[in-house]
Formats: structure tokens, C-alpha cells, sequence
């Protein structure tokens, strides 16, 4: 290859050198042609031996190349540097040093191609590089000078490599030991090496770029969905075919090759001859081939093939190949077919929907196509219509209310339901709703569009808005009535009572005197119903309070065992009346206290009870309670006459009952169940009931599905206290007899929330005041611990440390009180209990203590137990709160001591009951243990009948005593702890 002899020269260029002149010596002479012919032999070598090598191995040969040239010049170092295909590096891609020397290091390996600016001038003219000395350097060449040091490099020569003008890299050959001094005649010799070393990358790069080419032709074709193929002209025979052929036609490409026609084979029968006379057709006459037609594939489907191939002519014009693509179209042949029939379906539905329905052009308003029902909604033609400006409106539609669409369509592309006042041809004005949406079709912007006349629903909507209008006065006339009758009813029942409470005591103070035995039946018979009327007008009254939102429920914490047991107490005299048995179950691990209103709790199981026990003729009656979640479940069961399935339905409707003949038979207002439904239903609880398979009310949505499954376990629940034959309490049975459950007669279920009282107080004891007296609050006086709401009295409210509860029930179980604690219906204990009335006329024997017997027992109990009143004083925090809580307690015990005694003067049961529940419960707050035991015993003493007056009384005598040893002990342990003196005025 021809070079430029532009070289750099040097004061110690031997060509400047007289003394190194061959031509003075015939020895040195026939040295250096020795050493051209040697260095022409080796040329020749290397150029023999990449004739024909493979790929594969160029770089090994041309690293042997570079190793023999390095030691046959005598240099220290030499390399190949390759520019990357773009251009913008270069990296070594050969290097040979001689042993002791250190090779390139990465900086100098992979350069950019500016890196060395003066020498790439250089290269881009084609000029070898030679360097004698680095101090030849120019003063533009420092970075080739610093370069060259880091190769130790005293001289140095680079000879560009390039390929027919294309720059390709360059060799160079480095002296470090010594400068090295080469002739012209050597650098030739060394440029002639580049020519090969150039052929050689320039061949490099070409394999590679055809096999590169090579590889994404394969992948191309390989991954063709579509069949390409090549053909030879003459003769006809196949070159390629890509591996779509096997999928699509099902045959092996092999055949192909064999068999250059056999692809005929598939076409389908019927378009075979028209594919081979066109296909000889086309060919012979050097045109194009377009053909659509079917094959049948192996599996017997029947494909669509659409087949183009073209003719290639060499440079003489002759055609030598034929080359194609041939791909599967059956799936667009599907979708035209599809599509085909779409538009027919379309057309039909057009044309024969009852909606009038039209097309026009998106942009000028024409007409295109009406169907029939638009014709007959207006009367007219269908060649009135087509051509027809829509836009413009017309006689039978005005221009004005074309604009609302225009501008959907614009927005939104649609317009849905607007109205149009359209008059059709006869003159008959009618309301259309009408919807449209815009559609291309052939590259022109259409609306499709369809209405429906709404003027028979429009003049319905008017008519019902006026129905809606009158239906809604009427319904307001209506509340203002029946508020009207509920202001009557609750002022006629209020001024009614008003005399029969005269009645009733008066007839109560008639009957302690002397009256004859008629006198006295006369005079119970007023009494009797002067207090069903009483009943009569607490229901009206509370019915009408309820239906006008006037009935405020009270929410305040409560022992709802303690309203159990005062109902069942009062309920069973009537069921030992009647021979019924009265039973009390109570499953395990109930709360004793929740908040809510225990009253209206009282009215509901009053209510229940006693149409549970009114309509019950022999048999049971049975009140089960168990914890659902967060509610307490009750159950009032019965072996009664049950319920019809025709009454289901309205039990819960006032003044409604079974039938007429319960009405005359049992008496009642119907009442009863309809104030318990709505009482529940403002207490957050819930009333359901069922009788022979059929449930009515407002049961819970899953008791469908649990069934008699979610009914109380009764025959599981053991009893703490059975009655022995003597008519003593044992307690400890080993072997309880299960209560059975009631035969089906009616069960009325209703649940209650179970928000147990103070849940979050930190402490064993909670304990709230609302009012000591003077206005001030002393409720709320920590933030850990919520106030209790007052109870019936005003002023006092508390609930015991679960201490000293468990003081007090351990204080009641001497052998001497179990006499009495026998008789308590619902004992404050926690755990399951069952409390079972016999038959009637089962009646306990006479009790074998007195009130001096047990007062005496209690000697050993407590005045005041330390370890609760403590935990009260600690959670007061500070004196002046716990001062105010000692005053009140002294004040309230003091006021329920001497409104018991008035109950015992007037041997009120209820309310000494009360009264004893209350101040036992107080007491035992701040730790009088004794106290409210004898409390406990007085009111469990009120609830057997007969009541044994003597009893009572001898209880009640010792209270006031126990009170003010309970005060004593109180202003004792207060100064004891350094208390401010006030204390002492208790």
C-alpha cells in the first residue's frame, strides 16, 4: 500500500549521516540487502498465512505477526490500536514488549480518539510518525510526550492504518533501552507491514459486519409471522423459505426443497387452478404476483393466504430470482365477514326499531337515512326528509333548540336525553327526548341519533308531583293532628290520674277500718279498677310521650339483677295464684351493674311477665338472661296459647291483641307490647318473638340462622341454692336437678346494650357525686375515672370495689344468714345462678333465725373494713374532694334512714326494698361492711310472701345504730390520718 514519505528527520537521522553511507562499504552493503531480502521473506510469510484463515483466528495470527516484525527490527515495544466502529476511540487490541517491561496500563489502553491531537493530524494525512528523540517533539505534542514516558519510551515511530481512505487505527514500534534509529528504507519496509496489518482488520471488520448482517436477516426472518421466500428463476427451484411456511401450511420446509410446486398441493380445490395458471402466468412474463386464495391445512381448517412476489433481475436485466412474502389472512376474512354482518344487523335494527331514528352529517346537518318510525312520528315522507338540513330547523322544529346539541357534539362527541318541542305535520305539538352520538364512516363525521316522545310521561310526572304535593300537605295536616291528640291524650291522662290517685287513697284508708266483708269486696273492686285505669292512662301517656319525642330516657349506672328480682318478687304471688311455675335462669359470667334507665327496664319486664303469666293457664313461665357480645339477651318464655300466625305480624301495633276474644277473655288495652318495642328501640335494644315455628317483631339478622341453637343452654346451668324437703337453704348441691325448658307455647326475646359502668376506671373503685349540696360539681375530678350519673335520690350514686363486694358475699355465708340469703331471688354474686319456684303452694317453713340471732352473728363482722375506705381516700387525690364525699355520704344515709323508717310505718315493701339497696350499696362503698349486710338482709326479708313484718323490723331497728358506729369509725380513721378537722363534724 502507498504511503506518504512525509517523515520528521533529526540531526541523528542516519539518512543525514555520512558516515553510515553503505555505498563507502561493500560489507555493510550486502548486510542490509541480506536483511531486505530476510525482511521481504518475512512479508511474504505473514501475507501467506492470512490467505484463507478463518475468522476466528485473525487476532491470534495477527498477534504472531506483530511478535515476529517487534523482533526482527530490534524494538522494545509495539502495538495495534483499533478505532471503535464509531469513530470516537480507539483501544489496543495487540501488544508484545520485551520480558522486563510492564504493559499498557488501562489509562493508555482505551483512549479517545482527540486524546493526542498533533499526532491524529498527522494520521488523518496519512504521514508516518517518526520520533528519534522526545525532545524532537514539538511543544504541541505534550500529551504524546508524556505518553511516551509512561511507556519508557526513548523513540518511537507510528504508522497509520487505513482501508481504502478509511481510517482503521495504527501500528507502533517503541525503543526504550536505547533510541532506535530507522532509514527510510526501514520505514517503507514498515509501512508495507501496515498494508497487511490494514487488509487484515479491514477483512476483519467485513466478516464481522456480514455476519452481524447475516444474524439479523435470521432473526428477522425467523420470527416472521408472514412466509418469505426466495426462488431461483432457472432453474425453478426454492433457495429459502422461513419457518412460518411449517406453521402456517402444516408441511415440512424439506418437501419444499424437494418439491419446488409442492405447496399446490393445499390450495383448496376450487382455487387451485386459478392460482397455478396465474402464478405460470405472471412468471413467465417477469410481472408481480398478487393472489388471495385458500389451502386446507392438515388439521382440515381452511386458511386465507394472501401471496406478493416480485421478480429480481441482475444488472443485465435477465431474472434470475423471485422473492415473496405469503402471510395468513384468514383472521381478516373472519372480521370482514363479522363486519358484513354487523352492518346488516345494523340495518335492520335501523330501519325496523320502533324509536324514530336518523342519520346525519356531522357537519352541515343533511339528512342521510330516517328509518320508518321517524316517518310515522312525524307524519311525512321519507323523501321529505332526506337532503333536509337538520341545522337549519324547520316547521316542525325550531333552529333554537338545536343549539344545546351542536354544542355536545362539539364538546363531548354525544348529546343524551335533551328535550325538543316538536310539532308533527297534523299540527299536534308533542315533547321528544332525544340522544346521539357521533360516528366516522368513510372519513365523514356522522350523528346517529334517536328519540322517544316523553309527552304522555311528562303530563304523568306533572299529575304525580301534584299527587306528591297534596299527598305531603295532607301528611303534614296529619302530624299536626296526631301531635295534637298526643298534647290531648297526655293532658287528659295527667288530669285523670289526678283524682284516682284520690281514689286509690282513700279506698287504701277505708279499708284499714271496719268494714263489713261486702263492704270491704265493694271497696277492692273500686280499688281494683281505679288501678287498671291508672294502667290504662300510664300507657296512653307514655305512648303519646314516645310518638312525640318527648320521652328522655335516663343513663346512669344500675344493678338491673336488683330490678329482676323486685319483678319477679312482685309477679309471684300471681303465678302461685294460677299453679305456675315462676323460674329465674341466669347464665355464667353476667355484669352485675350497666347504665341505662332502670325504670323503663322495671315497665318492659312488668310488661312481659305479666302477659307471659296472664295468658298462661297451667304449666311455666321461665326468664332466662345470657351475655350476647356487648348485649344482654332476655327471654320470657311460656306454656301458654301462643300466638296465631295471622297476629304475628300486628302484635306490635297499639291497641292491637291475638283476637277480640283474648280482649274479653284476659282484658287489656294491646298497649303493652307496642310501648316495649318502642321503649327498646330508643334503648338501643331490640324486641322479637315466637310462637309454633313463627317469628314476628324485629328479630336480629342472624337469628335466622342460629335458630333454637342461640336459645339459653337451661339444662346446663346449675343451681347455688336448692330448697331441702324442710324448707331450709343448702348450698353446694353436688348433684343439681337441670331445669327443663318451657313447652312451646311463645317466647319473647329482647336484648339490651350491656355498656358495662365506668369500664375504663383504673381502679378498684369508681365512685362520682353529682351534687354535694352548694351547685359545685364534684364529678369528673380525674381524668382516668368517669362520673357517675345520680340515682332516683339526686344526690348519690356509687358502686362498690369489687373488694369489698367480695367481703361482703364472703361476710354472707355464715350458717346463721343462710336462712335468710335463701329467699334473695338474684344475690349480688357473680357467676351462673338458677333460682326455681316449685309448684304452687310450695311455701318455705318458718325461718329459724331472728333479727337478735343475727345481729349478734354479725358482731363478728367489720364496722369499717380499712383496706377499702384507703382505696376510696387514694382515689379522691386530694382532701377537700374526699371531705365533700364523707359529708355527702352522712347526709344522704341519714335522709334513707328516716324515709325507711316512714316505709316500715307504713309497711311499704317496695320502698323499704329500695331504700335498703341503696344506702347498703353506699355504705359498702366506703367500706361499712356490716351495714350494707344488714341492708342486703332487709331488702332479701321484703321479697317472700308472706312477709314476716316482726322480721323486718328487728332488722330495720339496728340500722340507725350500725350507721352512727359506721360514722364513729369513719371520723376515728379520719383523724388517725392527720384529716382536716371538718371530718369531725359528721
Amino acid at each position: 500500500m502507498s504511503q506518504n514519505n512525509s517523515i520528521p528527520t533529526s540531526p541523528r537521522d542516519p539518512s543525514r549521516d555520512p558516515s553510515s553511507d553503505p555505498a563507502r562499504d561493500p560489507g555493510k552493503l550486502a548486510a542490509e540487502l541480506q536483511h531486505r531480502v530476510a525482511f521481504e521473506a518475512l512479508l511474504t510469510q505473514i501475507s501467506t498465512e492470512f490467505v484463507n484463515l478463518p475468522r476466528r483466528a485473525i487476532d491470534g495470527a495477527l498477534q504472531d505477526a506483530l511478535t515476529a516484525m517487534a523482533e526482527f527490527i530490534c524494538c522494545d515495544r509495539a502495538c495495534i490500536f483499533q478505532y471503535s466502529p464509531s469513530g470516537t476511540e480507539a483501544s489496543c487490541c495487540q501488544e508484545w514488549h520485551r520480558p522486563g517491561l510492564n504493559g499498557f496500563d488501562d489509562a493508555l489502553r482505551s483512549i479517545l480518539r482527540h486524546t493526542f491531537p498533533w499526532s491524529l493530524a498527522q494520521m488523518l494525512r496519512q504521514q508516518t510518525i517518526y520520533v528519534p528523540s522526545l525532545d524532537d517533539l514539538p511543544e504541541e505534542a505534550r500529551p504524546e510526550r508524556r505518553a511516551a514516558q509512561l511507556l519508557q519510551a526513548q523513540s518511537y515511530v507510528v504508522i497509520p492504518l487505513a482501508f481504502r481512505g478509511q481510517p482503521l487505527g495504527w501500528l507502533a514500534f517503541y525503543g526504550v533501552y536505547e533510541p532506535k534509529r530507522w532509514t527510510p528504507e526501514d520505514l517503507d519496509q514498515l509501512r508495507a507491514f501496515g498494508s497487511i496489518v490494514a487488509g487484515v482488520m479491514a477483512r476483519q471488520r467485513a466478516e464481522a459486519a456480514l455476519q452481524e448482517s447475516e444474524a439479523k436477516f435470521e432473526q428477522l426472518v425467523e420470527n416472521l409471522q408472514q412466509i418469505f421466500f426466495i426462488y431461483q428463476a432457472e432453474p425453478y427451484q426454492l433457495i429459502y423459505t422461513s419457518p412460518a411456511y411449517e406453521a402456517i401450511w402444516g408441511m415440512p420446509a424439506q418437501r419444499l426443497y424437494d418439491d419446488p410446486h409442492a405447496w399446490l398441493a393445499s390450495v383448496h380445490p376450487a382455487d387451485r387452478d386459478r392460482v397455478i395458471a396465474e402464478t405460470e402466468r405472471r412468471r413467465t412474463q417477469g410481472l408481480s404476483i398478487n393472489l388471495e386464495y385458500r389451502i386446507i391445512h392438515p388439521d382440515g381448517s381452511v386458511r386465507w393466504i394472501h401471496s406478493r412476489a416480485s421478480p429480481i433481475a441482475d444488472a443485465g436485466g435477465q431474472i434470475y430470482r423471485i422473492a415473496g412474502i405469503a402471510e395468513d389472512v384468514s383472521d381478516r376474512h373472519r372480521y370482514a365477514q363479522a363486519l358484513a354482518r354487523s352492518e346488516e344487523k345494523f340495518s335492520k335494527a335501523f330501519r325496523f326499531n320502533p324509536l324514530p331514528m336518523a342519520i346525519t352529517v356531522m357537519a352541515t346537518g343533511e339528512y342521510l337515512e330516517v328509518n320508518d318510525a321517524f316517518c310515522l312520528a312525524l307524519g311525512c315522507r321519507r323523501q321529505e326528509v332526506i337532503g333536509r338540513i337538520f341545522w337549519q330547523g324547520n316547521l316542525l322544529i325550531a333552529a333554537e333548540q338545536l343549539q344545546p346539541i351542536r354544542e355536545q357534539l362539539r364538546c363531548r362527541g354525544s348529546f343524551q336525553n335533551l328535550e325538543l318541542h316538536v310539532r308533527r305535520r297534523n299540527g299536534q305539538l308533542c315533547i321528544a327526548q332525544v340522544s346521539g352520538m357521533r360516528m366516522d364512516v368513510d372519513g365523514q363525521a356522522q350523528v346517529l341519533s334517536i328519540a322517544q316522545d316523553i309527552t304522555e310521561a311528562r303530563q304523568q310526572e306533572i299529575q304525580r308531583q301534584q299527587v306528591e304535593l297534596t299527598l305531603r300537605q295532607a301528611t303534614l295536616d296529619a302530624q299536626v293532628a296526631n301531635r295534637a291528640k298526643g298534647d290531648f291524650l297526655a293532658m287528659i291522662s295527667h288530669e285523670i290520674r289526678t283524682p284516682l290517685n284520690a281514689i286509690l287513697g282513700l279506698a287504701s284508708l277505708l279499708l284499714e277500718d271496719g268494714l263489713t266483708p261486702a263492704q270491704q269486696r265493694n271497696l277492692r273492686m273500686i280499688s281494683g279498677g281505679a288501678e287498671e285505669l291508672l294502667t290504662i292512662l300510664n300507657d296512653i301517656l307514655d305512648l303519646s310521650k314516645i310518638e312525640a319525642r318527648r320521652l328522655r330516657l335516663e343513663q346512669a349506672p344500675f344493678n338491673w339483677t336488683l330490678c329482676l328480682r323486685d319483678v319477679v318478687a312482685l309477679f309471684r304471688p300471681q303465678a302461685r295464684a294460677k299453679q305456675l311455675s315462676l323460674k329465674v335462669v341466669l347464665a355464667p359470667q353476667l355484669p352485675s351493674q350497666i347504665v341505662g334507665d332502670s325504670q323503663r327496664l322495671r315497665q318492659i319486664l312488668k310488661n312481659l311477665l305479666n302477659n307471659a303469666i296472664k295468658f298462661t293457664e297451667r304449666g311455666e313461665v321461665q326468664l332466662s338472661v345470657q351475655a350476647q357480645e356487648s348485649q344482654l339477651l332476655f327471654c320470657i318464655g311460656d306454656t301458654g296459647i301462643g300466638i296465631d300466625r295471622d297476629s304475628l305480624e300486628r302484635l306490635l301495633e297499639p291497641f292491637s291483641q291475638a283476637d277480640s276474644s283474648v280482649t274479653r277473655k284476659y282484658g287489656g288495652t294491646g298497649l303493652g307490647l307496642t310501648i316495649c318495642d318502642r321503649l327498646l328501640e330508643q334503648m338501643g335494644g331490640t324486641l322479637w318473638f315466637e310462637s309454633r315455628g313463627e317469628l314476628g317483631g324485629r328479630p336480629p339478622p342472624d337469628w335466622l340462622l342460629q335458630g333454637d341453637s342461640a336459645l339459653l343452654p337451661t339444662a346446663s346451668l346449675e343451681r347455688p341454692w336448692r330448697k331441702t324437703a324442710a324448707g331450709r337453704s343448702a348450698a353446694g348441691a353436688s348433684s343439681p336437678a337441670p331445669a327443663k325448658s318451657p313447652a312451646p307455647g311463645s317466647r319473647f326475646y329482647f336484648t339490651l346494650p350491656c355498656q358495662p359502668a365506668l369500664p375504663e376506671a383504673p381502679r378498684d373503685v369508681a365512685v362520682g357525686l353529682a351534687s354535694d349540696g352548694s351547685g359545685d360539681r364534684l364529678g369528673d375530678r380525674s381524668s382516668d375515672c368517669s362520673a357517675v350519673s345520680p340515682d332516683r335520690s339526686g344526690s348519690w350514686a356509687a358502686i362498690a370495689t369489687p373488694s369489698s363486694l367480695q367481703l361482703l358475699d364472703e361476710l354472707s355465708q355464715p350458717p346463721q344468714l343462710q336462712a335468710l340469703l335463701a329467699d334473695l331471688l338474684l344475690p349480688a354474686a357473680a357467676g351462673a345462678e338458677e333460682v326455681a319456684e316449685g309448684e304452687a303452694g310450695a311455701n318455705s317453713g318458718p325461718r329459724e333465725a331472728d333479727g337478735a340471732a343475727v345481729y349478734a352473728a354479725l358482731k363478728a363482722s367489720p364496722i369499717l373494713d380499712l383496706s377499702t375506705f384507703e382505696q376510696v381516700r387514694d382515689w379522691c387525690e386530694d382532701a377537700i374532694f374526699f371531705e365533700s364525699l364523707l359529708a355527702t355520704y352522712s347526709s344522704d344515709a341519714s335522709t334513707q334512714l328516716e324515709a325507711l323508717e316512714l316505709a316500715l310505718g307504713r309497711r311499704d315493701g317496695g320502698a323499704i326494698s329500695d331504700l335498703a339497696h341503696r344506702l347498703g350499696i353506699a355504705s359498702a362503698t366506703l367500706g361499712g361492711l356490716r351495714l350494707a349486710l344488714l341492708c342486703r338482709l332487709l331488702a332479701g326479708a321484703i321479697a317472700p310472701a308472706p312477709l314476716d313484718w316482726g322480721l323486718v323490723g328487728a332488722i330495720a331497728a339496728t340500722l340507725r345504730a350500725e350507721y352512727q358506729a359506721v360514722v364513729g369509725a369513719i371520723v376515728q380513721q379520719s383523724r388517725s390520718s392527720n384529716s382536716s378537722p371538718t371530718v369531725g363534724q359528721l
